[in-house]
């Protein structure tokens, strides 16, 4: 199948058959043959048959001499430019013979200028624009949470319950019988985390006309686009949620350490001090969270002989690993916070999946439609004292 014609290939073609048509009308008026480009078939006029518009560029078509008398006004009322510029560009002229025979005989110069494509006026609007099918996306940031791996309850209520250990039993030692020392009485203690998934929605309103005429589903196209905000919007406030109508993000959570770091100091020693304090407190961690700006900052620290400190073995680790551990990135993150964390021990409820609806009638007096989404989800660590974050200040 032959490709489609340009737009540029389009108008080389009408300007070669438009003059061509020119020369074989003067040299018919001077009584001497048309000259004839070297290669080119010239065939009968009943021979004469359509041309596929990519096979006619770069070749001319010999246009059949018909003798008639000039056309008179009444003839000039049935042309049609959309048929002249088909003629010319497929070489068929079935259909079309008013058309090409008032071409030929006319010696008005003006024609041939009607048959260009710049400016629109002149023919150009005869030659539509093409539209790709294919959008080119926003470029977005990413949400970090849920890929670093937490722990996802579907379908929760709007208030979850979960209980954990504060505090375990002692033991001691008592010697032989008889015992050499009472005794001690220990209890374990017990906390609950709580989480009451807050609601998050967005909203937008089409013409009816966009959705119907549209080359690209522009409904498609804001169904994405609000699932990808919204879990935008969730992501951000995992991370530093005010609380309230809104989840209570990392930075505010109780028992979750920030540790004020100056630019200057910021080191590997301030990220293996982070890790050592997890360990401390009989903790783990799974992955960084930061800023792509910070994580570029640290791949240039340089040692005193000016080499690079941060090394990585593509061919066995991740692109983006820090310390043996992957690290997730994401421009929602402040360039001030470093986060270390055991995210799989991170909490996030989610009151059934998320949830559009197209509103017809509401908007229906001015002939659009509204496409609303919402979603309710909470989050939080099981343990805060298995995450923690750096300031840089």
């Amino acid at each position: 199948m032959a490709e489609p014609i340009t737009k540029e290939q389009t108008e080389e073609l009408i300007a070669a058959a438009l003059a061509k048509l020119k020369a074989e009308q003067e040299a018919e008026e001077k009584g001497v043959p048309a000259p004839v480009t070297p290669g080119i078939e010239m065939k009968e006029p009943t021979k004469v048959a359509a041309v596929d518009a990519q096979d006619a560029v770069g070749k001319e078509t010999r246009f059949p001499t018909i003798h008639t008398k000039p056309k008179g006004s009444d003839d000039l009322k049935q042309f049609q430019i959309s048929k002249a510029v088909l003629g010319i560009v497929t070489g068929n002229w079935e259909g079309r013979e008013l058309e090409r025979d008032w071409i030929k005989e006319s010696s008005n110069s003006s024609v041939y200028k009607a048959m260009g494509l710049i400016p629109d006026t002149a023919g150009g609007f005869l030659v539509p624009e093409e539209l790709s099918a294919e959008l080119i996306g926003q470029l977005s940031a990413r949400t970090v949470f849920r890929a670093a791996g937490a722990q996802v309850i579907p379908n929760a209520p709007l208030t979850l319950r979960i209980p954990r250990q504060t505090a375990s039993t002692t033991a001691y030692w008592v010697g032989d019988s008889p015992l050499s020392s009472a005794i001690t009485d220990s209890d374990v203690a017990f906390g609950m985390l709580t989480l009451q998934p807050r609601r998050v929605a967005a909203r937008t309103v089409l013409d009816e006309d966009l959705i119907a005429y549209s080359a690209i589903s522009a409904e498609s196209i804001v169904r994405a686009d609000i699932t990808q905000q919204i879990g935008l919007a969730e992501d951000l406030a995992y991370y530093s949620g005010t609380g309230g109508s809104q989840p209570l993000g990392l930075l505010s959570q109780p028992g979750v350490t920030v540790s004020n770091v100056a630019t200057a100091s910021l080191s590997f020693d301030s990220l293996l001090d982070l890790m050592a304090a997890i360990d401390a407190a009989n903790g783990t961690y799974n992955a960084w969270i930061m800023h792509p700006t910070t994580m570029q900052t640290i791949r240039k620290w340089k040692s005193g002989a000016g080499q690079f400190q941060y090394i990585v073995d593509l061919a066995a680790a991740p692109r983006n690993q820090l310390l043996g551990l992957p690290v997730y990135m994401s421009t929602q993150i402040s360039t001030a916070h470093i986060i270390l964390g055991n995210f799989q021990n991170y909490v996030i409820a989610d009151s059934g999946p998320l949830a559009i609806k197209v509103l017809r009638e509401r908007y229906a007096d001015q002939l659009q439609i509204g496409i609303v989404a919402s979603h309710r989800t909470d989050g939080a660590p099981r343990q805060a004292a298995e995450f923690r974050i750096i300031n840089i200040t």
